[in-house]
């Protein structure tokens, strides 16, 4: 996604994927960035919304995830 991202820097859903890896990986500093790149490229993008909340649930910052969570109807997909 590098690639794609390098010669498509206003690619939101490449920023999207490279997030999503980042996170399966348990980079989620890395993640966040790649995330919040593809939201910034594209607001309403709800699957980075989601991937991003669970990169911020992951690193334990609840306050930031739940309104990310609300904002896409994504509250069923919680499991403690």
């Amino acid at each position: 996604y590098g690639q794609a991202i390098s010669h498509q820097p206003n690619y939101a859903l490449a920023y999207k994927n490279l997030g999503s890896i980042l996170t399966r990986t348990h980079c989620y500093d890395e993640a966040e960035v790649a995330l919040k790149s593809a939201l910034a490229l594209d607001n309403s993008f709800a699957e980075a919304k989601d991937v991003l909340a669970e990169v911020l649930i992951n690193s334990e910052r609840y306050d930031e995830a739940f309104p990310l969570m609300r904002s896409i109807g994504a509250w069923g997909k919680l499991q403690f």
